[in-house]
């Protein structure tokens, strides 16, 4: 999802604060990223992690911890160094990783961008540079329907709509 240039860098300037050793893998135990070409773990041990149940865990003075977005796993990022320190800066780094994953889906996501420009909380400019990126033709005609449910429960409502216009004709819901 994120660049790895991106989660380096992320882990470059924490290091540069802390002086903690970061690391960052895919769930399957591929380094993405990190602070020191020196400290690898093995990919076996990472991917028992990633596929346990704990979201943090211990393990020869290093701090394993899932980078997750919206309960899924993403990542696996590891500390080395003093226990409580090390703790403490990779939930800081686990935190600022989650939160650049859900800036970089808020960028690229279609309903955002709708509700944003709806809402009138965009520039003319970023109008049309996010509608290039979205692939969204500009000029196009639309219509909005507000919906108002009764209920608390709209996700009937909701999933009516999305049965009576489709994404591939280019109608969003």
């Amino acid at each position: 999802m994120l660049s790895n240039q991106i989660i380096q860098k992320s882990l470059d300037e924490l290091k540069a604060i802390t002086k903690i050793e970061l690391e960052v893998y895919d769930l399957e135990g591929t380094k993405i990223a990190g602070t020191s070409s020196e400290t690898v773990v093995e990919p076996q041990i990472v991917r028992i992690f990633a596929q346990s149940a704990a979201d943090t865990q211990e393990l020869d003075s290093k701090w394993f911890m899932k980078v997750q977005d919206e309960g899924r796993d993403f990542y696996v990022l590891i500390a080395y160094g003093d226990q409580q320190h090390a703790y403490q800066i990779a939930k800081i780094e686990v935190n600022q990783l989650e939160a650049l994953m859900l800036a970089y889906k808020e960028k690229y996501d279609r309903n955002n961008f709708f509700q944003n420009l709806i809402l009138d909380n965009l520039l003319l400019v970023d109008i049309y540079n996010r509608a290039k990126k979205l692939h969204l033709e500009v000029e196009a005609k639309r219509i909005v329907y507000l919906v108002e449910t009764k209920s608390e429960s709209e996700s009937i409502a909701k999933e009516m709509l999305r049965s009576l216009f489709s994404q591939q004709s280019g109608d969003f819901v």
